[in-house]
């Protein structure tokens, strides 16, 4: 087992598809952040800006 799995981590192809499948990741997270700080930017230049209630509720 360990003989295989040695030979797998020394294969280029293997580590190839290990670097694409780190970089999409980090792709992914990194423009979902970036999606999620331009809504949540938008969203708050739209919403109104409510006053205090004087009622307490």
């Amino acid at each position: 087992m360990s003989e295989t799995r040695s030979s797998l981590l020394r294969s280029t192809p293997f580590r190839l598809a290990l670097t694409f499948a780190f970089l999409f990741l980090l792709a992914f997270i990194l423009s979902g952040a970036i999606v999620y700080q331009l809504m949540s930017a938008s969203l708050a230049r739209q919403r109104p800006r409510l006053e205090p209630c004087a009622g307490g509720s």
